[in-house]
């Protein structure tokens, strides 16, 4: 079959001695096997597609160079002796070996980016293609082409005129204004049960998309802060929108009026969080109306859109299974026949004679 190696999962490595014994069946000559340890997150879980919605183009939205992609997962694992974990695609396939690491893996990106800043270092040595790509992804901020940058900046340094020290400590207090979110490093690293005040990802995201119903014109500060206001009325609408119980108790009752009160907290706080953190990461400043109104009605839109990606990723859909072959004809199955009703009485007959028999010894 031509298969020289097969490297996988250790969860296959008692299914080994099967695989042999069909290569033997076959004639075949088996490949050799290397069972490496599995992935797994910070919190000891096994990395999945249904709970790590992360492919190559995220890291390359992140700006990860593509030496740093292909050193970082080729050490995953690997116990190699070289001096040291900055390699080169050339290096690696030189010294690359069949050296695994026993037990399972623990993805640490902080490795990541300690290989991008080595490799960083290299490239701007070496000049050259990937050093043009690194400013220039630095330069990019596309959504500000074409904007009159000094008055973009004063309508940030009015509405965040309190926080003003120096210009220095301004603009990196306020660099989300000039770039965008890296909301795809939350993909990997995950979302904070915390982040939001407990409350569900999914349904913040469908509330914040209600935002998209200020239309261009009516972009205003004030307009924008009604928005949120109505978006959290309508939602606390609902949940009372189903009357109470005449004979609930006071106890219910207050049970009732003190999960209502929490929810409007929580609600009110989530949401606000989740509006901040899609289109300023997060980040302190302005209030979150006055960051809208400056970033614009398109501008805005486009984060929150690149925010419910992560926060709310579609469902993987489960692995199909080919329909089960049809049936082949077969002899019809044939049922146990019962036991004769013949047998069953010879059987109580012997076991009365038997008992007549030990009565008469008795006697």
């Amino acid at each position: 079959m031509k298969i020289t190696h097969v490297i996988r999962g250790e969860e296959w490595l008692m299914s080994t001695s099967k695989h042999l014994a069909i290569y033997d069946a076959f004639g075949w000559k088996p490949p050799l096997y290397a069972h490496v340890g599995l992935l797994q997150d910070a919190n000891r879980q096994k990395f999945s597609k249904r709970n790590c919605a992360v492919d190559v183009a995220t890291f390359r939205d992140m700006g990860v160079l593509p030496e740093t992609l292909i050193n970082y997962l080729a050490l995953l694992g690997w116990s190699h002796q070289a001096s040291s974990d900055v390699m080169s695609k050339d290096q690696l396939i030189e010294k690359f070996d069949l050296s695994f690491t026993k037990g399972t893996i623990t993805v640490a990106h902080e490795k990541l980016w300690y290989l991008q800043k080595q490799h960083a270092a290299i490239a701007t040595q070496q000049g050259g293609k990937r050093l043009e790509e690194m400013v220039n992804g630095v330069h990019r901020v596309d959504f500000l082409r074409g904007v009159d940058l000094r008055a973009y900046i004063e309508k940030i340094v009015i509405a965040d005129a309190k926080n003003y020290e120096r210009p220095e400590d301004f603009l990196r207090r306020n660099i989300y204004y000039f770039v965008r979110p890296m909301h795809s490093f939350y993909a990997i690293r995950g979302l904070s049960n915390e982040l939001f005040h407990k409350f569900p990802p999914v349904e913040l995201v469908q509330l914040a998309s209600s935002v998209e119903d200020v239309a261009a014109p009516d972009w205003t500060v004030e307009n924008l802060v009604g928005k949120i206001k109505s978006i959290i009325a309508t939602r606390l609408e609902a949940e009372t929108a189903t009357p109470p119980n005449p004979a609930e108790s006071d106890e219910e009752a207050k049970a009732r009026s003190k999960a209502y009160r929490s929810l409007e907290t929580h609600l009110n706080l989530g949401l606000h969080h989740y509006l901040r953190w899609a289109v300023a990461e997060g980040q302190n400043g302005a209030r979150l109306a006055h960051i809208m109104w400056i970033l614009g009605r398109d501008e805005s839109l486009l984060r929150l859109k690149q925010a419910a990606r992560v926060a709310a990723p579609p469902p993987v859909p489960p692995p199909s299974t080919p329909p089960p072959p049809p049936a082949s004809p077969s002899a019809p199955t044939k049922l146990r026949p019962k036991k004769p009703v013949k047998l069953m009485q010879k059987k109580l007959t012997s076991l009365a004679k038997k008992k007549a028999k030990k009565r008469e010894g008795r006697l």
